[in-house]
Parts: C-alpha cells; sequence; structure tokens
C-alpha cells in the first residue's frame, strides 16, 4: 500500500512540472522546449507553480481540429480551417503593426506590437479535398517576452513545429517548409519612395511614399501608400471569418467599389478564394462615392492584387469593377 501511495504521489508531483503541463494540453501537440524557452523554463525546471496552463486538453473538433490553450505567457489555436471564426484574434489588425511572411516555404506571417508577438502558418492538405476544411490554421501568441525582437525566431519555430505534429496528428498530408526557421524579416516601420520599394508595395505609383513589407508567401499580406490607401491581400480563413461569411468577404461579386474597392481571385485548396481590399484609413473621411478612386489608385489595387496572386499560384485577379 505504501508503494502504491508513493507512486501516486510522484506521479501527481511530476505532472506539476511545467514539461508535463505543457504535454497535457491541445493534445501534446506543442513542442514543449519551444514553448518552455519562450517562458524562460526548460525541461529540467521542477516546480511548476506559478507556471498556468489552461484551455483545451483535446485538440480533435468536428472536422479535424479545434482547440486553444494557454501555456504560460503562450497562447495557441489549433483549428481545421474551416473552424476558425477568429483569426484576427492574436493580432491588433488596426494598429500601426505590418505583418512579414515567415519565409523558408512557409504560407505564414509574424507580426510583433508594442507587448507581443504574433505568429501563424496556415497548412494545406492535399487530401481534404472532400472536406469542408481544406487545411489546417495554427496561431500562437507570446505576450511579455524578455526580449520581443529575438524572441521572433522562437515564435516562428513553435508555430511552424506545432503545425508539422498538427498534421500528422489528424493525418494531413501537405508540403511543409524548412525545418529550421531563420529569423522572420523585419517589416519596414518608416516611409520610404515608393520608386525604391521593392516589396508588397512594389510597381505602385499613386502615391510617393510607402510602407511596405518583404514580398513573400503569406496569408495576410500589406501595403500602405502613404497619405492614401491601406491595401491587403486575404487567403483562407483569413477572409470569409473576418469580413464576412459571403462568397467574397462580406460581398456578393467578384470585384466592385463600395465602402472599401475589392477584387478576388481563385487560389484552390486551403487558400480559397483570395480578397485584395483598397480602403481609406481610420482617419480618413472620405468616401468613394463622393470622391472616386482614381486612375492610378485603382491601377495600383489591380497590380497589388495581381502580384501577390502571383506569389501564391492563383489565378489573375478580376478586373476592378466600378
Amino acid at each position: 500500500m505504501a508503494i502504491v501511495l508513493a507512486g501516486g504521489s510522484y506521479l501527481g508531483f511530476r505532472m506539476q512540472y511545467p514539461a508535463a503541463k505543457v504535454k497535457s494540453i491541445c493534445s501534446g501537440l506543442l513542442p514543449v522546449d519551444s514553448v518552455l524557452g519562450l517562458n524562460n523554463k526548460s525541461r529540467l525546471s521542477l516546480f511548476g507553480l506559478h507556471f498556468r496552463i489552461s484551455g483545451d486538453r483535446d485538440a480533435v473538433g468536428s472536422d479535424g481540429l479545434d482547440a486553444t490553450c494557454w501555456a504560460g505567457n503562450v497562447h495557441m489555436a489549433i483549428q481545421a480551417s474551416a473552424a476558425v471564426s477568429a483569426p484576427y484574434e492574436n493580432w491588433n489588425r488596426n494598429g500601426d503593426s505590418m505583418s512579414d511572411p515567415l519565409g523558408a516555404g512557409w504560407e505564414g506571417f509574424i507580426v510583433e506590437e508594442s507587448d507581443a508577438i504574433a505568429s501563424s502558418v496556415l497548412v494545406n492538405c492535399t487530401n481534404w479535398k472532400s472536406r469542408q476544411s481544406k487545411g489546417i490554421l495554427v496561431a500562437a501568441s507570446v505576450y511579455e517576452a524578455d526580449d520581443l525582437s529575438s524572441a521572433r525566431r522562437k515564435v516562428a519555430q513553435l508555430v511552424t513545429d506545432t503545425a508539422r505534429e498538427a498534421a500528422q496528428y489528424v493525418g494531413c498530408e501537405a508540403e511543409f517548409g524548412e525545418k529550421d526557421i531563420p529569423s522572420p524579416p523585419t517589416g519596414t516601420s518608416k516611409a520610404m519612395s515608393a520608386g525604391d520599394a521593392t516589396g508588397t508595395c512594389s510597381g505602385l505609383t499613386s502615391r510617393p511614399k510607402v510602407r511596405e513589407t518583404a514580398a513573400g508567401a503569406s496569408p495576410v499580406e500589406e501595403c500602405v501608400l502613404v497619405g492614401g490607401l491601406q491595401l491587403s491581400a486575404e487567403y483562407g480563413p483569413f477572409t470569409s471569418s473576418w469580413r464576412g461569411q459571403q462568397k467574397y468577404g462580406t460581398h456578393e461579386t467578384a470585384s466592385g467599389v463600395e465602402d472599401v474597392a475589392w477584387t478576388t481571385a481563385s487560389c484552390g485548396g486551403v487558400l480559397g478564394t483570395a480578397v485584395y481590399t483598397a480602403e481609406n484609413p481610420e482617419d480618413s473621411d472620405r468616401k468613394f462615392s463622393e470622391e472616386p478612386l482614381t486612375k492610378a489608385e485603382r491601377a495600383d489595387l489591380q497590380h497589388f492584387a495581381e502580384q501577390s496572386a502571383a506569389r501564391h499560384g492563383c489565378s489573375a485577379p478580376v478586373a476592378l469593377g466600378s
């Protein structure tokens, strides 16, 4: 009896180790070393009294995956693409931060804000053609890291390692990017001459200055025409989930101009129908019904959409309607 009690006590104590706690959530899909490292802990850490976990223990949902969990200062969401309802939950989309592509062959991005880093990866499951979900979205947020800049690579590694584990867990056949992730590029935070742009704003002419990120395959791409329009490209769950549940985001037609201007392209797989949008800054009083897009602005949206669609292997975007 004493041996049994001792064994039970040891097991209970062991489950309080931070490493054991991490393995107990989200079906054990989180890479333990990455999560612990972002919490300034390691597998040798014995005391987890103040290392808190919460959320789903089981990652399996109605269409394969649907789980969110916390481990210390790390928040994870692992979901089949059709189960995603809030793809921007881990990122203040209305802030000044711009998303940078992860690179290294991954369809993903990373964004750094004042107190957090968020990263998302979209995985296309080639054997899920008959399912409503065509792939998996893995999103990670890390809060209050000691050094956000140095944590960028760690967060990118965390989200891509989790994506591999999640895909294997549910039998998703996919082509992954590189296993070891280099430090993702940092977005341009200050204005540059439009003629010097080589990334997402390359070739745009309606404004003399722009803000851009590197040109890479990402489910969210952005270009800011300083003093003018804000351009965005959205793919997969980042279109319908954020902008509504119509066929083309919140729109019923493939292109047009209302409160925003938009065009679309067909991509297939988890990328679905891409939506490319031009909208005014939040502090602008401009209404397109009163001050229509100029010829140069229309050309910029079309060119931005064409470049992004080409990076993702999508069809040519629909010509912008009136």
